[in-house]
């Protein structure tokens, strides 16, 4: 499978503005879910309405879950899911996207004690980000740290996830909740390739390279 995301520099070392590299310009999302599990629509349902929107490519990252459908024509699935590692500098189990992953692990290596049901699955969790990320990318996939700020995580947390490809800095619930996005992690964004920011009818994405959306 290729690889979903760029490196953050080029082969000089030199760090690559996305906005002055050539390439195509995509719509994406990559935080979505469905009815199976914290969504209200229907898979199919939910692809055929991004792709309305003028989509190019949708993730249905739904927990621990990895759903699969046809694509309707004209927008690429990339297939993935939500998932999460053990508590690292806090009570809260940070949650990533794995995005470009062909499975979701059974038996991980985090603590049975941080596992529990959640909707039509069991939401279970990696040792530590090393491992989640290890995971991914032998799919040849990408992670991105979710909703840092939402989800109250520490900035030992967030500084934990460093190897993680991307960092989530606009979510659909931080935004309907207190009306801003995750910008109280904007001075982490250093660490990470790329930040992403979604929400439920749009997503801007800026990655180290000339694939992103607006």
């Amino acid at each position: 499978m290729p690889h979903w995301y760029a490196p953050a520099t080029d082969r000089r070392g030199c760090p690559i503005d996305p906005f002055r590299t050539e390439g195509e310009w995509l719509k994406a999302q990559f935080h979505a879910h469905s009815l199976r599990s914290a969504g209200e629509l229907e898979p199919e349902v939910m692809a055929a309405r991004y792709r309305d929107l003028g989509f190019d490519v949708l993730t249905i990252s739904d927990h621990w879950t990895l759903t699969k459908i046809d694509a309707p024509d004209g927008l690429l699935l990339v297939p993935g899911a939500e998932l999460m590692v053990d508590p690292v500098a806090g009570p809260m189990c940070p949650e990533f996207l794995a995005i470009g992953i062909d499975d979701v692990p059974e038996s991980p290596s985090g603590d049975p004690a941080n596992w529990y049901p959640y909707e039509h699955s069991t939401i279970r969790t990696f040792a530590t980000f090393e491992d989640g990320i290890a995971f991914v990318e032998g799919f040849g996939g990408a992670t991105v740290l979710c909703h840092p700020a939402w989800s109250g995580l520490p900035e030992g947390t967030v500084a934990a996830a460093r190897a993680m490809h991307g960092i989530e800095l606009w979510n659909a619930s931080a935004h309907r909740e207190n009306d801003r996005a995750d910008s109280a992690s904007v001075r982490a964004c250093r660490r990470f390739p790329f930040v992403k920011a979604s929400r439920a009818a749009e997503t801007r994405f800026v990655a180290s390279h000339g694939e992103a959306n607006e």
